[in-house]
């Protein structure tokens, strides 16, 4: 194992390589402990190799484009299986799901990984459900947010079969481990600090405001502040999936990270709200790979190509 002793932990997600050929990535390597949350690209044979070029110790959770480019695979714990394999629990990168093995121990930190998926509760305050659907309780509330992610998500029309209830219920699966090897964490004698890292977001602190009122939000997140906010054991929380980057923290001091990527069609928050058509800055070419947290304080930082730090969240 290298690194054994985990002063900092870079992360990031969403590269989608696959779709960004027009910008290729370039990561430093090297030994710092390092987090991918998910979507390195939708071909799980180009998501390895790129991964075992450009990280030398780690964690990889899976995303939801494992299933966007994956014609010889049947299904998806195929997929994940395919993963594991690459990325033994017990090796410099852990591939990390529930399915497989969700834990590990590392340099005195806990560290819990895996998709996570969605719940499909979430709705925005300001959101007003249509006439098809009530949303008086978190039943009616899912109802609804299963028939738009449907018909609204790529994910759900491509060669290895996965739909919203089997992503609802690998949630329940999820989550309910999570909340297991947190609680029996804190029942120990000396608690370790615990870091989870998810594809999807476990808060609607995740969504930027350009996106509050979407009705896709419930495909992107789950509520989970509250469990967050009983368990101070959990220092921080590290998800993608969202496209915006989101540096904060809940109630009980749990930072929350997203560093993803994303696509090179995507907008910057400036260029969303001043785009030119058919001029406009992708906002990958000002993304930053190296965020860190740090293990002493839990602080989020950045640092830019001459070595300055930029604390993100403290």
């Amino acid at each position: 194992m290298k690194n054994e002793n985990i002063d900092k932990i870079r992360c990031f997600s969403d590269l989608h390589i696959d779709v960004n050929t027009r910008y290729p990535l370039t990561v430093m390597l090297s030994d710092v402990f390092t987090v991918v949350a998910g979507d390195v690209s939708g071909n799980v044979d180009k998501s390895i190799k790129w991964i075992k070029e450009n990280v030398v110790n780690g964690i990889v959770v899976a995303g939801n484009h494992i299933v966007y480019d994956s014609k010889k695979y049947r299904d998806l714990d195929e997929l994940k299986t395919k993963l594991a394999d690459a990325f033994p629990a017990d090796g410099n990168i852990s591939f990390l799901d529930c399915s497989k093995t969700c834990s590990i121990m590392k340099s005195g930190i806990l560290f819990i990984g895996t998709t996570l998926y969605t719940n499909y509760e979430y709705v925005s305050e300001n959101e007003s459900c249509s006439n098809y659907f009530t949303c008086n309780t978190p039943e009616e509330a899912r109802r609804r947010n299963i028939c738009i992610g449907r018909h609204c998500m790529n994910d759900f029309y491509k060669h290895v079969p996965v739909s919203p209830e089997m992503y609802y219920d690998m949630f329940l699966r999820d989550f309910t481990m999570i909340e297991h090897i947190v609680e029996q964490n804190e029942k120990s004698d000396n608690p370790l600090p615990v870091v989870i890292v998810t594809h999807h977001c476990p808060s609607p602190k995740f969504i930027v405001e350009k996106f509050e009122d979407s009705e896709l939000n419930a495909s992107f997140v789950s509520d989970l502040d509250a469990f967050i906010n009983k368990h101070p054991s959990i220092k921080a929380w590290v998800a993608g999936h969202i496209h915006s980057r989101v540096f904060t923290k809940t109630e009980s001091g749990c930072k929350l990270v997203a560093n993803p990527r994303g696509y090179y069609m995507d907008y910057g928050y400036e260029d969303y709200l001043r785009q030119e058509k058919g001029n406009y800055t992708p906002a990958i070419t000002e993304w930053n790979p190296e965020v860190y947290i740090d293990t002493a304080n839990w602080n989020v930082y950045e640092e830019d190509v001459s070595g300055n730090k930029k604390v993100l969240v403290e």
